[in-house]
């Protein structure tokens, strides 16, 4: 496979355009070059020709027109300026493949002298790409680094990809310029550079997720003081707020991964430092300047901790809030059960109440329809005002008070026996699969069931008195 066809191969993710964007760090701070990017390095190459023993360190700002972690990313730069820029540093096209990560990503490699495989490295590259946050602002997308630091050619070469150029010149870059001093002694620097400019990006979405629940706790503050009912006043919707704290929530669980990346990038740095001391053909830097280094680190960490114990207590209160809501929400639910129930109970009073006087007036009902009736004929006799009767009338007078009577006392008799009947207790579900002839075994079932008929026996007797009670 020859050189073109394996670099192709790394570079299939990415897409090029027929012209660059870019800034140039330079004499005079940083500079848009754009298409003139290689130019302008090389002519200030061959204007520091002179002092070949100097440390020669290049910082260029790249533009990604499209940041498509699923797909092709586009680069606003051109093909063959970027491989001049990777060939300058020593880095392998390889790290460029895995650059773009939606979860972050940081890796370092290093490479020994190709004439004397037995010694130590001369040469290394660093990649690095933060995580990508939901709902990320333009001015705010991920951020992309390669550096490569090579003791062959004394020199090292910072390459920065930004979706956004002009907000990168006014943030990282001014933060690389105020550095630059330190940065040229010791180039990994710029490592702790880049983690403040994540630091940057967490703190910002971290305001956004507070201001956020903020809103949410005000919300939560005049829906807790307000009397209003949940399913009948839409302004003070429990859902809603529900709704809205597990949002909050959701945002401080990228957050929470965000932070994790950067203590993770923290620490990638320490260890990166610690292994370059080791490297005896690296150029060095000095014990104070590490220390300054150290410094700056320790610094980043202690705030990441911080923002994730803040983090935790906004959780930890957006999920007492959510618990609150539901509480209340089950509240009402029980509230509307109960109304629903009592409506119940009501109708069934009524209908009760029809029933009993149905029952009560149909026996007089029977008597009277068959007395009424054509069907038979009775001998009748005569009474004052010219009216003619069944000169038994009063036999059916009397079977309708037995009746009646008959019937009544059936009733009243079935309320007594209900009230004064002792409560019902549920028999143990005998259903148990396959069969053990083990005494302890038995034994202790029937323990079990022993000790269920006392715990239930007192529960049935209050449930009892109190639908008594409420008759």
């Amino acid at each position: 496979m020859s050189q073109d066809q394996s670099n192709e191969q790394y570079l299939t993710t990415i897409g090029f355009e027929q012209s660059t964007k870019a800034s140039w760090y330079g004499k005079n701070g940083w500079q848009r070059v754009d298409n003139d990017l290689v130019n302008d390095i090389r002519r200030n190459d061959r204007l520091e020709s002179r002092r070949e023993h100097d440390f020669r360190f290049d910082m260029v700002l790249l533009e990604a027109k499209e940041i498509n972690f699923n797909g092709r990313t586009h680069l606003n730069v051109q093909r063959s300026h970027f491989l001049w820029l990777l060939e300058r540093a020593s880095i392998s096209i390889s790290s460029v493949g895995t650059l773009f990560h939606r979860d972050g990503w940081h890796s370092l490699t290093v490479d020994n002298s190709p004439h004397v495989p037995k010694k130590p490295p001369t040469s290394l590259y660093i990649s690095m790409q933060t995580p990508s946050l939901e709902a990320e602002s333009p001015t705010m997308g991920p951020l992309s680094l390669l550096l490569g630091i090579s003791a062959q050619t004394n020199s090292a070469l910072c390459i920065i990809i930004t979706s956004n150029l002009k907000e990168a010149n006014n943030n990282i870059a001014g933060a690389l310029q105020s550095n630059y001093l330190l940065i040229r002694t010791c180039p990994l620097h710029v490592l702790n550079i880049f983690c403040g400019e994540l630091d940057r990006f967490n703190e910002a979405y971290w305001v956004n997720r507070h201001r956020s629940f903020q809103s949410c706790e005000k919300k939560m503050d005049i829906f807790c003081y307000a009397r209003h009912k949940v399913y009948t006043d839409p302004r003070h919707s429990a859902f809603s707020s529900v709704h809205a704290f597990n949002m909050v929530r959701r945002g401080l669980v990228n957050l929470d991964y965000a932070l994790d990346f950067e203590l993770s990038a923290l620490r990638f740095t320490r260890d990166t430092m610690a292994a370059y001391q080791d490297m005896q053909y690296m150029p060095q830097f000095s014990q104070t300047e590490s220390k300054v280094i150290q410094e700056k680190n320790n610094d980043l960490q202690t705030v990441a901790r911080l923002r994730q114990s803040r983090r935790q207590g906004v959780e930890k209160r957006a999920a007492l809030y959510v618990e609150i809501l539901n509480s209340f929400t089950a509240q009402n639910d029980t509230r509307l059960n109960l109304d629903i129930a009592e409506n119940t109970r009501k109708d069934s009073i009524s209908l009760r109440n029809i029933a009993i006087v149905t029952v009560v007036f149909l026996p007089i009902t029977v008597v009277s329809t068959i007395s009424g009736s054509n069907a038979l004929d009775f001998e009748k006799q005569k009474i004052r005002g010219g009216v003619s009767v069944w000169k038994y009338w009063w036999a059916f007078l009397l079977v309708a008070i037995v009746l009646t009577i008959a019937v009544s006392g059936q009733l009243f008799y079935q309320e007594i026996q209900g009230i004064f009947a002792p409560p019902r207790r549920p028999r143990p579900n005998d259903t148990e699969q396959g069969s053990d002839n083990n005494d302890d075994d038995n034994n202790n079932s029937e323990q079990g069931r022993t000790l269920i008929r006392g715990a239930l026996g007192p529960i049935e007797r209050r449930s009892y008195r109190a639908e008594e009670m409420s008759y």
